[in-house]
């Protein structure tokens, strides 16, 4: 039996990622989102392992948030108690690996403007989830006074990596887009790049689901 064409959302968390996965579910497509973790050390034990990466997981077609960050209590969503160097697993960056071992699947790269993704992940999980990226950081470079600051330049330059990364393997791949989570078409240019390739759609709408929208600036009061 033939397995149904594959998604992968490739973007970083905080980049809609919960949006993404509920526009697929809206449109009948079985998608998992993070699964508390699990969905990226399945795929780190798969890795490891020498299997495929999606072992375990093959009811799916649409993956999503395929990251696990862990610190002490920090960050486990658990009572989980994960003890040093951490747990730091991003398998969205296995999108070569994911391209060879599943062909013809699509690749949605999720952005949104940095500097907000930067603070939508400084306050994620009240301050835990940073505070779990920036202990791990810390005890992996030796430097105990890794701050916040830090941190922020460390996400700025994994995005920019990241990003580089991908353009570099999809270059002028069809099945490959790169939408914007916050511009008003994103949910036509998803819907119109799925029916491109097969996939049914019957809402076109990008529900906003998880995602901090900066405050507007206050208005200038006139001369």
């Amino acid at each position: 039996m033939e397995t149904a064409r594959r998604v992968f959302v490739v973007g970083h968390n905080k980049t809609g990622t919960q949006s993404i996965h509920k526009f697929f579910l809206d449109n009948g497509h079985a998608g998992v989102h993070w699964d508390k973790r699990r969905l990226a050390e399945a795929m780190a034990s798969n890795h490891d392992r020498g299997r495929p990466l999606l072992e375990g997981y093959e009811r799916y077609t649409v993956f999503s948030d395929m990251e696990s960050v862990a610190w002490g209590s920090y960050g486990a969503f658990s009572e989980e108690f994960v003890p040093p160097p951490g747990r730091l697993i991003h398998a969205y960056r296995w999108f070569a690996l994911l391209d060879a071992q599943y062909p013809g699947s699509l690749f949605v790269y999720n952005v949104r403007p940095v500097e907000d993704w930067i603070e939508s992940r400084l306050a994620h999980a009240q301050g835990r989830y940073a505070e779990a990226y920036r202990a791990i950081l810390a005890w992996r470079s030796g430097e105990e006074r890794f701050s916040l600051e830090d941190l922020k330049a460390h996400w700025r330059g994994e995005c920019h990596e990241h990003e580089r990364l991908l353009h570099e393997h999809f270059a002028g791949s069809p099945r490959f887009l790169e939408v914007d989570i916050m511009s008003p078409d994103a949910g036509e240019r998803l819907a119109a790049f799925c029916e491109r390739h097969g996939l049914a759609i019957r809402s076109r709408t990008l529900p906003h689901v998880g995602v901090r929208v900066p405050a507007p600036a206050p208005e200038q009061a006139g001369p």
